[in-house]
């Protein structure tokens, strides 16, 4: 898994590590209950990569949460 979510760009990870790329960085989508894709009723995570560029275009968007 070391492409990005976004533009399927190849990114290398760093000393194998999935969720840390140079030039990039890790995303997490956290469900809840509401959503068809909470698993357990509970809350459910995925992870996965995203690509400097793209998050570039997503951050002002988005909530700092640290």
């Amino acid at each position: 898994m070391n492409t990005c979510l976004f533009c399927d760009r190849e990114l290398e990870l760093v000393e194998n590590n999935p969720f840390q790329p140079y030039e990039g960085g890790e995303v997490n989508f956290i469900f809840a209950y509401g959503s068809r894709f909470d698993l357990h009723f509970d809350t459910t995570e995925y992870s996965g990569i995203i690509c400097d560029d793209c998050a570039e275009k997503f951050l002002e968007k988005m909530e700092r949460t640290q």
